[in-house]
């Protein structure tokens, strides 16, 4: 999301104070099916923004 908004040209700011929830496996057993989907599909939509080190190989 992060990279999504920076690239509407947002600033994105660290605030100590906040928090954040997570809730896991929303989706259900059904999250897992399209991993590596979805890791295609990030890499080729931001892989010019992360480090190629940091790159999970498909």
């Amino acid at each position: 999301m992060c990279m999504k908004i920076q690239a509407l040209g947002w600033q994105i700011l660290y605030v100590p104070e906040s928090s954040l929830v997570h809730h896991d496996s929303q989706s259900g057993p059904e999250l897992l099916i399209n991993v590596w989907d979805n890791i295609s599909l990030f890499t080729k939509r931001w892989k010019h923004n992360v480090p190629e080190k940091e790159m999970v190989r498909t």
